[in-house]
């Protein structure tokens, strides 16, 4: 099992690195910036090819501005912009993309439920026709209802890679939105198949270890699926202590892998 952070600020990777971190999982929108031309992402693709630690995967994917539901999804944009993400990020040696994306997915007011998740299968299919060209692999992140309004828990994340039926649309498992929903943990079985890249936080969505989620379950589940990649760390950190935050969370993680 590999274990990772999620972070794309060039000035703290450098301390999770010396933490120990084995990868680390950058933005999108943020870091591939999809929307700018190439000359623009030129310096950040040099900056990242320095990395001593490379991106294996990428979240935030689709930025508020690229609705993939609603009445004013523009198909052309959507996939325009997934195949620079998914080539800047076969680039750079990233392995697999998460698309969580709130804002992007989100269902407005008024608008079906049933279209909008209609428009995700159809979105999830553009991206994994992306995807398959340069070898990544996407994974639909479920999020709790405070960040989204549809795909809520991981079965139903499994449901929707089911229906798009794409061998490049996988799903993830979040820990913390998991325990947020107080979804059970036997789902991890259910979602096995298809399982291919977890998150991770803690209570208050701060390091592994320093809150009360049962994680020695979570473990002990996520084991019996044989899922064996990546494990991400994400959510608040104190920064003047991230690399000691970095360091506990990642030998939190190690001992109750062990152990499961």
């Amino acid at each position: 099992m590999k274990f990772g952070v999620c972070d794309a600020s060039f000035d703290r990777i450098p301390v999770a690195i010396e933490a120990g971190i084995d990868y680390v999982e950058m933005g999108v929108s943020n870091t591939l910036m999809p929307l700018e031309p190439e000359a623009t992402f030129a310096p950040v693709r040099a900056k990242i090819e320095a990395l001593a630690v490379r991106p294996e995967a990428f979240n935030l994917f689709f930025p508020g501005t690229v609705r993939i539901t609603g009445p004013n999804v523009d198909w052309e944009l959507v996939r325009r912009y997934s195949a620079v993400a998914v080539q800047r990020c076969a680039q750079v040696g990233g392995q697999s993309m998460v698309i969580g994306s709130g804002g992007a997915r989100n269902v407005p007011d008024g608008f079906s439920w049933d279209e909008a998740w209609g428009q995700l299968r159809q979105a999830f299919r553009i991206v994994g026709e992306e995807a398959a060209k340069v070898g990544v692999t996407i994974v639909i992140e479920p999020l709790r209802r405070q960040e989204s309004n549809i795909v809520n828990y991981t079965t139903e994340g499994y449901r929707l890679a089911q229906e798009v039926n794409h061998p490049n649309i996988c799903v993830l498992a979040d820990f913390y939105h998991m325990a947020e929903l107080d979804e059970p943990l036997t789902n991890l079985l259910e979602i096995a198949p298809l399982l291919r890249h977890v998150h991770v936080a803690d209570t208050g969505r701060f390091r592994p270890g320093s809150g009360t989620y049962d994680y020695a379950g979570f473990m002990k589940y996520l084991k019996q699926t044989g899922y064996n990649a990546r494990i991400s760390m994400e959510g608040n950190w104190h920064f003047e202590q991230y690399g000691q935050e970095v360091a506990d969370g990642l030998a939190f993680l190690r001992k109750m892998w062990a152990a499961a």
